[in-house]
């Protein structure tokens, strides 16, 4: 007995969705039924595609297989569809699933999308950017490694992004002069942050980098403000 198969997922408008006979594609006629749009139809292959504009009852399309050497041979499946134009979804370092954590990529208007940027060694989750040549898209927490948005009706291209971790800072400097203000920018050796001076201790108390050092035989000490250069970041 001739039986027809698909993997059965959410289909929209304008899917294409590969059907299966247990006799082989090639060993049988293919064809359709229930379908509304002109545009729905069945390649000789088993390849059927639904047209952007299909409105069939239901929200399925009978596809029938005959044997090409026996025509009382003969199955059929029921292929169900979202009646909504589905968008696809980019997303460049991170993942995009429906309510069920199942992987996606595409969605219809209106439908919830999560996303998930994953952890990574020395790395910690900034934001997620909506990039070029992306309808505009509004997230539950832009700021959080996994959160969700709602499709619009357009193509979405996301970014995970992330900053580099510096858990290891140093600096070196010159000691202060006195009768001289202390402003100077502090030598690090490394290209991704900066430390400045902010406020020196002499003796009885703070000195901010305004004011002039004149007592002589005071113990300094230094407090030193580090600043990442983009797209790093200091953690403790």
């Amino acid at each position: 007995l001739l039986t027809v198969s698909y993997v059965e997922a959410k289909y929209y408008r304008g899917d294409e969705i590969e059907l299966t006979a247990s006799v082989g594609n090639a060993n049988v006629d293919w064809s359709i039924g229930h379908n509304t749009s002109a545009a729905t139809v069945i390649s000789s292959s088993g390849v059927l595609t639904i047209g952007a504009d299909e409105a069939a009852t239901g929200s399925y399309i009978v596809v029938y297989a005959t044997s090409k050497t026996n025509s009382n041979n003969g199955g059929q499946v029921s292929v169900y569809f979202t009646p909504k134009t589905a968008y696809s979804i980019t997303v460049t370092g991170g993942t995009a699933t429906d309510s069920s954590a199942n992987p996606i990529a595409k969605a219809a208007e209106d439908e919830n999308v999560y996303i998930v940027a994953p952890e990574l060694t020395g790395k910690r989750f900034r934001e997620w950017t909506v990039e070029a040549g992306s309808a505009d898209v509004t997230f539950g927490d832009e700021n959080a490694s996994s959160t969700f948005f709602t499709m619009p009706a357009g193509n979405v291209i996301l970014k995970a992004n992330y900053d580099t971790i510096i858990d290891s800072v140093s600096a070196t400097f010159d000691a202060p002069v006195n009768g001289q203000h202390i402003d100077q920018t502090l030598t690090t050796g490394s290209p991704n942050y900066t430390a400045t001076l902010t406020r020196v201790w002499q003796g009885a108390g703070f000195k901010s980098l305004t004011d002039t050092i004149y007592e002589t035989g005071k113990e300094y000490a230094f407090f030193v403000q580090f600043t990442p250069a983009p797209g790093y970041v200091l953690v403790p």
